[in-house]
């Protein structure tokens, strides 16, 4: 329970504040910190909220070379944005109901850093990389960096989608138990190519380890290969997975569906029609 509630007005002063009072967190939407589904909830105990409200963090940016949104930009905003890449919009429709959509931000859902972001694969699919604001300067790095050495400390600032997309084959899948939980296991999947010649390819799924990560030995695999059956595909991801059984379900189900998603991904993929 919060006992201090501030409002800086910069983000200097946000990462100071946070730097400097060790009982203390960021605050944007506040869904992840209200959330009380296992194992989702937040395990962070906070005296001080930082609220972010009046940082100049909520503005999308889509330019030739890339997409910049804002870390404050909510999940019901970017559904509504029609710019962005249709693999992100996929994603985020997919986000649990209108309701957290709105309050729940983009940069809150990366900073949870939670195995249950159907999103994050998506983002991991697409290249992203992160504007992190620290004690001392800020620094890009990938989203996948971010998620592997998590630091609560630094800011978000916003993320970056490098353009390439456009030309790129794409789906994402998710698996819930109703239809407002929280993912329970979720992939998302980008190449270049055909079916005949996949090239480049991304495979990122969450739900199978504590965050989203990507698939890099079936990348190897399939890169520059046709794409293989179903059956294939389910033997080469339940290798490489290794969830933890839980009350949500047992690892074997975990790898089960992770596999079931994977292949379908691709498959489906393989037969959309991008730009040329």
């Amino acid at each position: 329970m919060f006992r201090e509630f501030l409002t800086p007005s910069t983000i200097e002063e946000a990462v100071k504040l946070r730097n400097s009072i060790d009982s203390s967190m960021y605050l944007a939407g506040g869904t992840e910190i209200n959330s009380i589904v296992w194992p989702c909830r937040s395990k962070i105990s906070a005296n001080t909220a930082i609220y972010l409200d009046k940082l100049p963090l909520k503005n999308v940016k889509v330019e030739k070379t890339k997409i910049e949104i804002g870390a404050s930009v909510t999940i019901q905003e970017l559904v509504e944005n029609k710019s962005l890449p249709p693999m992100l919009l996929a994603a985020v429709r997919l986000f649990a109901n209108r309701n957290v959509r709105t309050m729940g931000t983009i940069g809150g859902n990366i900073g949870g850093n939670r195995a249950c972001s159907n999103i994050a694969p998506a983002l991991l699919a697409l290249n992203t990389s992160i504007m992190l604001a620290g004690k001392n300067s800020k620094e890009k790095i990938t989203l996948e960096q971010y998620f592997s050495n998590h630091d609560s400390e630094k800011l978000i600032l916003s993320i970056e989608i490098p353009s390439g997309w456009q030309k790129r084959r794409w789906a994402v899948r998710k698996h819930t138990r109703t239809a407002n939980d929280v993912s329970l296991v979720s992939a998302a999947v980008s190449f270049s190519g055909t079916e005949a010649k996949i090239e480049e390819p991304i495979i990122a799924v969450n739900g199978v380890v504590p965050h989203a990560t990507r698939l890099y030995e079936l990348e190897k695999k399939l890169d520059g290969q046709s794409l293989p059956s179903r059956e294939a595909i389910d033997e080469e991801v339940k290798k490489l997975v290794n969830p933890e059984s839980d009350l949500r379900g047992s690892s074997e189900f975990k790898k089960h569906l992770s596999a079931v998603l994977v292949s379908d991904a691709l498959h489906e993929a393989a037969h959309r029609v991008v730009c040329r």
